[in-house]
């Protein structure tokens, strides 16, 4: 402040005057009080506005002592403004181990008592990393970890009358357990040797354990050579859901050929013919079978070849009917109907056979003289729209 009177107070290096100082450039400087709060503010003037309100809420205080700056609470109580480098000391002063709510109770603790500008955040961070660095009271443990439960218990109890399969420690607590003439001492040594030794026996059965388990994994099955009588491996199922309890290998191929590579071979039919000729399976997809003594693999395979002499018996008249429809449409005659599609029989209707009126009496797309019973009811008919358009 100009003059001889004493300087302007400071609050964090910012000083307490509230008037503008003027602008070099001759611009009056706008009225803080009436600036709309979407207006964009430079950091000296939000400097200023924060001032102005701070103002409104630092109270000098003179006591007999000496003077110091007072924050008003909402409340009404006046808290002593602190200097930043005493900020430290309060906070280790104001704060308690408070559990989850620390941050709220060393909030209320400063109220009435300290305040700087940042007290809120302050405190919640200092009671965050307080409270990450504090001892929590836990359960004392062995220094190695035991995977085996230990129940506590008086020698007055049985041990074979305990129903818990632990390991039973022993302690002297009750009084009737202290006036046994029997009672041994304990001896923690032979305990924990006790506890080294099933430890021990137990890690080596699960060593034991795990290595039979990688000793079968890598287990692989003999050798397919060219001749033997292997299983196809079903790869549709592999990509489709549910089927669960399907069979998960086909039929019954001859291994005919293996490849130079030794990873692929082409198989044949077991009656000599080779309908999966020029076609290569991975020998992972096959399996070598093996016939059981009682001959079934025969009477199966002896099923399996009639299904697929049907199969093919069906798939070979497809083929010619397609070829024979071929030869039709090339000289100009129509095509045969499909016989594998089903045809019903036709309809007694004066309006035609795949005709159907806006006869109310009929209806629409339902035919003149045929019930539920018959089956041509059921047949897909289509609605002549042409007597529409006319």
């Amino acid at each position: 402040m100009p003059g001889n009177g004493p300087e302007s107070p400071t609050l964090h290096g910012m000083s307490l005057e509230a008037n503008a100082t003027p602008d070099p450039t001759g611009a009056v400087a706008p009225d803080y009080e009436d600036l709309d709060p979407k207006d964009l503010l430079t950091p000296e003037q939000r400097a200023k506005k924060l001032i102005r309100s701070l103002a409104a809420r630092i109270i000098l205080v003179d006591t007999e002592v000496s003077s110091y700056l007072a924050f008003k609470e909402r409340t009404g109580k006046l808290s002593r403004y602190i200097l930043q480098e005493d900020v430290a000391s309060t906070l280790i002063k104001l704060y308690d181990i408070c559990g989850h709510f620390s941050d709220r109770i060393t909030q209320q603790r400063a109220v009435g008592k300290y305040y700087w500008p940042s007290r809120f955040h302050d405190i919640v961070k200092h009671c965050r990393e307080t409270a990450g660095r504090a001892l929590h009271p836990g359960r004392s443990r062995l220094l190695h970890s035991i995977p085996i439960r230990t129940t506590l218990g008086a020698d007055i109890t049985p041990e074979d009358q305990v129903r818990v399969q632990s390991i039973l420690d022993k302690m002297k607590t009750d009084l009737s357990a202290l006036l046994l003439a029997s009672l041994a001492e304990e001896h923690h040594a032979v305990r924990l040797a006790r506890l080294d030794e099933i430890r021990t026996s137990t890690l080596d059965r699960r060593l034991r354990y795990q290595m039979k388990l990688a000793e079968d994994d890598k287990k692989r099955g003999p050798a397919l050579k060219a001749g033997d009588a292997v299983l196809v491996r079903r790869l549709q199922q592999d990509q489709e859901h549910g089927h669960k309890f399907e069979v998960k290998y086909d039929s019954l191929y001859i291994l005919e050929k293996i490849t130079s590579s030794g990873q692929a071979g082409i198989l044949k039919s077991m009656h000599g013919e080779s309908p999966l000729q020029g076609k290569k399976y991975y020998l992972n997809d096959l399996r070598l079978f093996v016939p059981d003594s009682e001959g079934r693999w025969k009477k199966t395979s002896k099923a399996n070849r009639a299904i697929q002499l049907k199969l093919r018996g069906e798939v070979n008249q497809r083929r010619k009917f397609k070829k024979h429809n071929k030869e039709r449409v090339a000289q100009g005659l129509p095509e045969l109907p499909n016989p594998d599609r089903r045809h019903h029989p036709a309809i007694d209707d004066p309006l035609g056979p795949r005709d159907v009126s806006w006869n109310p009496s009929i209806g629409i797309g339902e035919p003149a003289k045929a019930d539920e019973t018959s089956t041509a009811y059921w047949d897909r008919k289509s609605v002549a729209l042409s007597d529409l358009l006319k």
